[in-house]
C-alpha cells in the first residue's frame, strides 16, 4: 500500500504505533503532506499556537533518543518532529495542549495514510529529561513542547483490529 494514499477512515482505524524504521529517508513531498495535515488541525479560537521542529540530523536524533528511555526509537528514525505550543499565542494551558494533541493526531493519521509509520512520544514538564529537550531544541521560553513524533518507513507490521468498544459509549448520561 506504500505510496498509495488510503481513505481517511481506513487510515484512522489501521493506525498503530510504529517504533522500528528502515533507513530510507522520508521524501520532501511526503514530509510536506504530513506537516500540512498536522497544521490543518483544529485550534481553540483559531489561535494556531503550534510550531513544529523537523529533526533529521543523526547527531540530534541520537541526543533525543539518549535523554528519554521511552524514546529509544528516535535514534533509528529518519525524522523526529517536535510539536511545541506558543503560550503567548494561546495562554490557556489546557487549550494549547489540546491544540498540540490535535496536530499530533492529524500527523499520525496522515503518516499512516501515506504508508509510513510513526509513534507519539509524550512530553510532560516534570520529566527528568524535559530540560535537556529544551536545550537540544533551543526552544524559546514561550514555546512549550507538547510531544515528539518519531517517523519513517516501517520496519515492522502491527496487527490491526476493531477497537470499537460499545461499553465505552454512553447515551445522554453515564
Amino acid at each position: 500500500m506504500e505510496n498509495q494514499p488510503m481513505d481517511v477512515i481506513t487510515a484512522i482505524n489501521t493506525r498503530r504505533s510504529i517504533r522500528r524504521y528502515t533507513e530510507e529517508a522520508i521524501s520532501e513531498e511526503d514530509l510536506h503532506t504530513i506537516l500540512t495535515a498536522g497544521l490543518s488541525a483544529p485550534s481553540a479560537t483559531n489561535r494556531r499556537p503550534i510550531h513544529i521542529i523537523v529533526i533529521r540530523k543523526k547527531e540530534t536524533l541520537q541526543l533525543l533518543s539518549a535523554i528519554n528511555s521511552h524514546g529509544k526509537m528516535i535514534e533509528k528514525a529518519p525524522v523526529c518532529l517536535v510539536v511545541a505550543a506558543d503560550r503567548n499565542a494561546q495562554p490557556v494551558k489546557e487549550l494549547y495542549l489540546n491544540d498540540g494533541s490535535a496536530v499530533i493526531e492529524n500527523i499520525l493519521v496522515a503518516v499512516n495514510g501515506i504508508g509510513l509509520g510513526a509513534v507519539w512520544i509524550g512530553v510532560y514538564h516534570f520529566a527528568s529529561w524535559y530540560n535537556e529537550l529544551l536545550r537540544i531544541t533551543a526552544l524559546p521560553e514561550n514555546l512549550i513542547p507538547v510531544g515528539l513524533i518519531a517517523m519513517g518507513h516501517p520496519d515492522e507490521k502491527k496487527v490491526t483490529g476493531d477497537r470499537y468498544d460499545p461499553t465505552k459509549v454512553h447515551q445522554e448520561i453515564f
